[in-house]
């Protein structure tokens, strides 16, 4: 501790800051030089790319432009300035042209493209992309006028039709030099970024023209993939124009496969045609595709699988669909069934037959029962192991082998002629042998009446047929063997006997008589027409041509005229009520159904009468007092009453002479 008076500071010090010097300019001039620096490096060098083609084709352009402007003056001895050209400057010029005649020439477009994807396609796919990117942005200056142009019918080859036919080759080779995993990576970041762009509201014409290249290039790539796409048309179905942009990017396999197009329509399209805003861009590409292929539509055949066939069918003959898309689809029906049954009928049919039985129930509807009817008989007309799988099938379908044994009976005449009879008897035989064992157990009464059905059936069998077409062919053999004997025989034709018979009875007097007459008011009347044909057409000409061509001036000079006052007056007349005119065409549409419904209504209510009007006629009159049996009753002894009256006339003339 210290004493008092004298204290002590306990701690540290503090250092006094040294005081600033004054430097002077040389000074200052001297410590910035003297300091560190960072030199700057030249930038560093890019590769050259495809995208170098796009410059080099714009130079290429502002040089012949600069050249065709100013060769006239070159040619005339002045500078582009207006100065003479020494000659000096014409040996430097001189010397410049044949420098730039030993420089090779510049690469085209398209040479740069198939030289960068040599180097890059197989290993960078961004490349690709890239590509994808930049033209799609150059296309986006395309006008797109009508935007939905794509979706139409006729529209095809859109937008893929507005490039030249040099750059779609040239883009078409450098994706074939493509590998699918490349292609496939491709396709999912186009289809990704058409949907992005569109939302967006850009510009897509770049992505629809590779897509359109791509998938019809490559259908395989789509149909590897389809289960994703599914995805990804279920979670943009709530958006109709992106759904059916997506749609029709996998359509565009349809074009060049009819299989590949079937494909993908079962798998994307067909679960959304209920819907009201995608179903007709779906029946509509259906058409489309169906009638480009019309005649190779075995090419797709057993494409569309048993299962997905029935659930069409079902679908189809059911009531899931709006009226007019089911009306479309029924059209379409006989070229998609053709599509299921496969070329090799005779074989594929059997494995059918099962599924189209169980829906031949009694209680079918009247629209439906027609077709599977028709069905089950090409399947046993064309594919004769449906019968043994028919008695397979027979005691669990008991109720629709009878619908089906009961249409044969009543169509038998037309069903002959279609059916194996051999076959069907022995089916037969092994129905009615089913029957006995099943009458002794329960539900004896089914079992009879289907007894009752295959002997009233195997009774038609067993019946002959009138041979008519047999007779008939006798006939006029026989005619023509005596005509041809007859001529034979005789040394001339005219004293054949036929000729003298019909002679003799005046029948070919008759017919000459009447072939002369024929001739001759033949050639009266081609006479008048050869002589006043052209007079009666030149003044019909020379009267009505000048009218007709002064009513064609008048007409169009008035359409010219009055177009004007025609697009005020609807412009006008719109808008008074807009929405009017949109609910004037929903009323429209809504008449034309209610129209369609009732005609169908009273079609039917004219084949009930007319049917209670057969079954009447046929009771009350060719089964009663006209019925064939009864007329030839009547005839019979209307001819022996005559026979009678004749004989006791001549009787009695005899008497009366004697």
């Amino acid at each position: 501790m210290a004493s008092a008076g004298n204290w002590s500071v306990v701690g540290k010090t503090k250092k006094t800051k040294g005081q600033n010097q004054n430097l002077t300019k040389a000074q200052r001039k001297q410590f910035v030089d003297n300091m560190p620096r960072i030199a700057p490096l030249d930038p560093v060098k890019e590769d050259s790319t495809i995208y170098d083609a796009f410059v080099i084709r714009e130079q290429q352009r502002y040089e012949r432009k600069q050249q065709e402007k100013f060769a006239d003056k070159i040619e005339a001895g002045k500078e582009p300035n207006g100065k003479g050209i020494s000659d000096g400057a014409m040996k430097k010029k001189n010397v410049q042209k044949k420098k730039t005649e030993q420089t090779p020439k510049k690469k085209p477009f398209e040479d740069g493209i198939k030289e960068q994807s040599k180097v890059h396609f197989h290993e960078n796919q961004l490349w690709l992309k890239g590509l994808v990117t930049i033209s799609n942005i150059n296309w986006a200056l395309v006008t797109e006028r009508n935007t939905e142009k794509y979706l139409k019918k006729e529209s095809t080859d859109y937008p893929a039709s507005l490039m030249k036919k040099g750059c779609t080759k040239v883009l078409t080779s450098v994706l074939a030099d493509c590998n699918a995993a490349t292609l496939e990576h491709v396709l999912y970041f186009c289809i990704m970024t058409m949907l992005d762009e569109s939302q967006n509201g850009n510009s897509t014409y770049g992505y629809k023209i590779f897509l359109q290249l791509l998938v019809r290039g490559s259908p395989d790539i789509v149909l590897s993939k389809l289960q994703q796409y599914k995805e990804i048309v279920r979670s943009v179905q709530n958006r109709p124009e992106r759904c059916m942009s997506v749609m029709w990017a996998l359509g565009q396999v349809g074009y060049p496969s009819l299989r590949a197009g079937i494909r993908v329509w079962l798998e994307i399209m067909q679960p959304c045609l209920g819907s009201k805003a995608i179903g007709n861009f779906c029946l509509q590409y259906l058409e489309t595709i169906l009638s480009l292929h019309s005649k190779n539509l075995d090419q797709a055949g057993g494409e569309i699988k048993l299962r997905e066939f029935f659930g069409l069918f079902d679908v189809l003959h059911g009531q899931g669909l709006p009226g007019d898309v089911r009306k479309r689809l029924m059209a379409l029906y006989p070229q998609l069934k053709r599509i299921a049954h496969g070329k090799n009928v005779d074989s594929s049919l059997r494995n059918f037959f099962p599924s189209y039985l169980t829906r031949a129930n009694p209680d079918t509807s009247k629209e439906l029962k027609p077709e599977v009817l028709s069905c089950l008989m090409d399947c046993l007309s064309k594919d004769k192991h449906t019968y043994a799988l028919w008695c397979q099938l027979y005691t669990k379908h008991l109720r629709q082998s009878r619908v089906l044994l009961l249409h044969i009976s009543n169509n038998w005449e037309r069903a002959r002629g279609l059916l194996d009879l051999k076959l069907l008897q022995q089916t037969l035989m092994t129905f009615m042998r089913t029957n006995e064992e099943g009458s002794q157990g329960k539900n004896a009464g089914e079992w009879e009446s289907m007894t009752t059905v295959c002997e009233d059936l195997l009774k038609k069998m067993s019946k002959p047929r009138f041979p008519w077409r047999l007779l008939m062919f006798f006939l006029i053999s026989t005619v023509i063997a005596v005509v041809a004997y007859d001529v034979y025989t005789s040394k001339t034709l005219k004293d054949s006997k036929i000729v003298r018979f019909l002679e003799a009875y005046g029948v070919l007097g008759v017919l000459q008589k009447i072939w002369t007459t024929l001739v001759y008011y033949a050639d009266i009347i081609f006479g008048w027409l050869q002589v006043n044909v052209p007079v009666y057409y030149e003044k019909v000409y020379n009267t009505v041509a000048p009218v007709v061509v002064k009513v064609a001036e008048a007409l169009v000079q008035f359409w010219d005229n009055t177009k004007q006052h025609r697009t005020y007056v609807a412009e006008k007349v719109y808008s008074f009520a807009p929405s009017v005119w949109d609910e004037v065409g929903k009323y429209l549409a809504l008449c034309w159904d209610f129209i369609l419904e009732y005609t169908y209504w009273i079609q039917g209510h004219i084949a009930i009468c007319y049917k209670h009007t057969y079954h009447w006629v046929e009771k009350n009159i060719i089964q009663g007092d006209f019925s064939t049996h009864y007329v030839q009753q009547t005839l019979t002894w209307s001819a022996n009453k005559v026979q009678n009256f004749t004989l006791s006339a001549v009787e009695w003339c005899r008497q009366l002479w004697t």
